[in-house]
């Protein structure tokens, strides 16, 4: 399934939103919340790497990163 961010906008695949986040962990500081779609890690593109290729990608980079995020209620769903 594709989720676009607009009409005209690239495709995210949906294997990639954050399901749950500790309350108690640097994620949530920094501002990591339940239903974020991730789009990018280190500035890279995540929208076409299968989710465990992005777990492995999150893992290898240790306690810095960067990760880019939208809103999943920002987005518009196409079948």
């Amino acid at each position: 399934m594709r989720v676009y961010l607009g009409e005209h906008s690239d495709f995210y695949t949906i294997e990639h939103i954050v399901s749950e986040v500790d309350r108690s962990s640097p994620a949530f500081e920094a501002g990591l919340r339940p239903n974020d779609l991730i789009t990018h890690v280190n500035s890279m593109p995540v929208s076409n790497l299968p989710h465990p290729q992005l777990m492995s990608r999150l893992l290898a980079y240790g306690n810095e990163l960067s990760i880019k995020v939208i809103l999943f209620v920002n987005c518009h769903i196409r079948v």
